[in-house]
């Protein structure tokens, strides 16, 4: 069987023309379906297509209100709030470039305290102080003194600072105990007072604590020739199998030693 796709189109339609589909009360066996069976499937009397003519019959707009409402026959209607201001005419407004004074939009007298950020009215003879967030708060006169606090001096004792601050209370501030103390002064109490219980060795591995190293810390083919200083080879380094005797050589032994022998020249007759 082909691909679907390499099949040509059939661009006239008919009754007897054959789809192929999946028949899904038939656990999805795949079967064949006339043009004409799907044809009077769908239809009027088959209560899948509802033929409802929904149109609009009228717009109203309510101006006290700026929302404007779409009739729909057959239908639910529509609505669209435009605002109060899409019903006024242009003449009605300021251009973004006209000034103001205060005179033109405030009347006299008409700024109160409720249209203020202040929670209510006062006492008599009370001040509006601001609270610095924008909001303001009645004070009593008495309470509205100009105090003029001042920082008029600094003091040091070891690792404390004071600020003297002149009509109010003098403010301290504790530094480390090191925060005046010379380099030079800390090398010095590190190099008397520091101990190796000082230390954390806990990272630095079982070597750190040995005085000396054996063949049980060193791995196995750790020690390369790069490691040996030159002309320290010597003989009792060497696996040689009989002791060592002058002017004898050194020859192999067949397997991984050497051996010790005396040889003499040939002489050939």
């Amino acid at each position: 069987m082909a691909r679907i796709s390499t099949y040509e189109n059939d661009i006239v339609l008919s009754r007897e023309d054959i789809l192929i589909g999946s028949d899904k009360e038939n656990s999805d066996v795949t079967r064949n379906y006339s043009v004409g069976s799907l044809v009077d499937f769908i239809t009027l009397d088959a209560g899948g297509i509802t033929n409802t003519n929904y149109y609009l019959s009228a717009i109203t707009a309510d101006q006290t209100t700026g929302i404007v409402t779409f009739t729909v026959t057959g239908g639910t209607n529509q609505t669209l709030d435009l605002g109060t201001a899409a019903f006024h005419d242009h003449t009605e407004y300021a251009l973004s470039n006209v000034s103001f004074n205060t005179s033109q939009v405030v009347a006299q007298n008409d700024i109160t305290a409720y249209y203020l950020n202040v929670a209510d009215n006062g006492t008599s003879g009370q001040l509006l102080a601001s609270d610095g967030d924008g909001s303001f708060s009645w004070v009593n006169a008495a309470n509205n003194t100009d105090t003029n606090y001042y920082l008029n001096g600094i003091t040091r004792n070891n690792n404390v600072l004071t600020f003297a601050v002149n009509g109010a209370t003098n403010q301290t501030f504790t530094f480390g105990s090191a925060a005046f103390e010379s380099v030079a002064s800390i090398k010095t109490q590190l190099a008397s007072g520091l101990s190796i219980s000082d230390i954390d060795t806990s990272a630095l591995g079982n070597l750190s604590n040995l005085d000396a190293v054996d063949t049980n810390q060193i791995e196995t083919d750790a020690i390369t020739t790069l490691k040996i200083q030159n002309d320290n080879v010597t003989e009792e380094k060497l696996k040689v199998g009989n002791a060592a005797v002058s002017g004898y050589v050194l020859v192999s032994d067949g397997a991984d030693g050497l051996t010790g022998l005396l040889t003499r020249p040939v002489i050939t007759i």
